[in-house]
């Protein structure tokens, strides 16, 4: 526990002073102060740090004051001195804006981000390095040109071969060959793969030299190659069928709807009791990006929402309403009461119920992102599926397969509004989302459903034993 202070007498009546200003009333009383201070709560001293900000600011301004006139009036303190100031706001008035305000005109003092040295390529080489009849594939493969087998990869997959590419040729330089798709390089690069001292899953090794086939396929490559590497991908599409998939691992690991949406409130009251700003905002990110993505299991793209854009309010609550970047289709869905409760978290920031109204109008009228850091600033493209990573040790895209398995107890109807929900119109693209526990559940619902056309004097004479 921390150790009490006793405060002087001269002490004692300065803080009455600071407390008697205009700017305090209704916000807390000497006595409350005093007992933080004597309690060990927070240092007179950062106290006397919160005046000192309060008194730079123009007249009836106050607490009320915004994150540009604290960076404008203190510009001359030291950031300790609002970072302390900030501490005793959050200690003394939780759900006051004014916190928020100082953190944010914190964040404007920070230092030009430090540029990192490039990490070494262990695995591959850089993209320029590929050979320039290579290039030329690629750059043809992303103009949609069909390739010498008459096919052109899907964009998705142009990214990736390019990878692997890259891969081949480190492999190649490795083994001191000619920097040529040649049986001898593929045998090259399948060796390096086998050779990782992090092992590579089996449905990893069938996709890679899957790649290197389709790209030998595209641009024409010598008969044996083709089919040195059409022997290879059958063999670890075999292995790879005979193994239970690290994503469908994942997913049979994830928790039930239930237990994520108890973690994600969980979530909410550790920000609340947390000081540090990033760490609170983390988790409230994390508690939204945990519930709002298990009835709506949007790509990873698609997940970095702004108010007024993709998410509208009306009378009856919030609605997403977004274009999806892989089909260009409109999905549009209203946000159970349930959901928005979280989003109004965001909205918050640890601001009090009250405040709602408020912040929510700006957050329209900014057209605010729907996950934002401590700062305000938006964070990576991807955050949405780090957070996930972070809390259930798989990305956000696994959300879409654990909806397809859920479903399966529906029966077709199931099966139907999994597949609307994840925007997915080919039944053979919905497969590729489903694990054995879609067929588990599959087969027992077809079970229940038979059982239950079969009269009772039926059962009785021919199944029960």
């Amino acid at each position: 526990m921390p150790a009490k202070t006793s405060l002087s007498k001269p002490q004692l009546a300065r803080l009455g002073d600071i407390v008697a200003e205009p700017c305090w009333h209704g916000m807390a009383s000497i006595d409350q102060v005093k007992d933080a201070i004597s309690d060990g709560v927070f240092r007179l001293y950062d106290f006397y740090q919160l005046d000192r900000i309060l008194k730079r600011m123009p007249r009836d301004v106050g607490f009320s004051a915004n994150a540009a006139d604290i960076a404008e009036y203190c510009t001359d303190l030291p950031t300790y001195y609002l970072r302390n100031a900030r501490r005793v706001v959050w200690l003394l008035m939780p759900e006051l804006p004014f916190e928020r305000e100082i953190c944010k005109a914190i964040a404007t003092r920070k230092p030009p981000a430090k540029k990192y040295k490039p990490r070494d390529r262990i695995f591959s080489v850089a993209p320029d390095a590929l050979p320039q009849d290579w290039h030329r594939a690629l750059a043809d493969m992303d103009a949609g040109k069909l390739g010498v087998n008459g096919r052109v990869p899907a964009p998705s997959l142009i990214t990736s071969t390019r990878i692997k590419l890259t891969e081949l040729v480190k492999a190649t330089l490795d083994a001191k060959l000619e920097e040529k798709l040649t049986v001898e390089a593929t045998i090259a690069y399948e060796k390096s793969l086998l050779n990782r001292k992090r092992k590579l899953s089996k449905v990893t090794l069938h996709s890679s030299i899957r790649q290197v086939r389709d790209f030998a396929r595209y641009i024409g490559a010598d008969r044996d190659v083709i089919e040195h590497l059409e022997s290879r991908t059958r063999l670890h599409e075999n292995r790879a069928a005979q193994s239970l998939p690290q994503k469908v691992a994942k997913v049979l690991a994830l928790p039930s709807y239930e237990e994520i949406f108890g973690r994600a409130f969980d979530l909410l009251g550790e920000a609340a009791q947390t000081c540090n700003p990033r760490d609170a905002q983390s988790r409230r990110n994390m508690a939204v990006a945990l519930t709002l993505f298990c009835p709506f299991p949007l790509r990873v793209a698609d997940t970095m929402m702004r108010f007024g854009e993709e998410i509208l309010l009306n009378e009856h609550g919030y609605q997403l309403n977004l274009v999806i970047s892989k089909s260009g289709r409109r999905f549009r869905a209203p946000v159970l009461e349930e959901f928005a409760y979280f989003i109004d978290q965001l909205i918050l920031q640890g601001l009090g119920d009250e405040y709602l109204a408020d912040k929510r109008e700006e957050c329209f009228a900014e057209k605010r992102l729907l996950f934002v850091k401590h700062d305000g600033t938006a964070p990576d493209p991807r955050y949405v599926s780090a957070l996930w990573h972070e809390a259930l040790g798989t990305g956000c895209h696994a959300a879409r397969t654990k909806l397809h398995d859920e479903f399966a107890s529906l029966g077709a109807r199931g099966v139907e509004l999994a597949m609307r929900a994840c925007d997915h119109r080919s039944e053979r693209t919905a497969e590729f989302y489903r694990t054995q526990a879609f067929q588990k559940l599959s087969i027992e619902r077809i079970h229940a459903d038979t059982r239950s056309r079969i009269f009772d004097a039926e059962w009785k004479e021919y199944f029960e034993v």
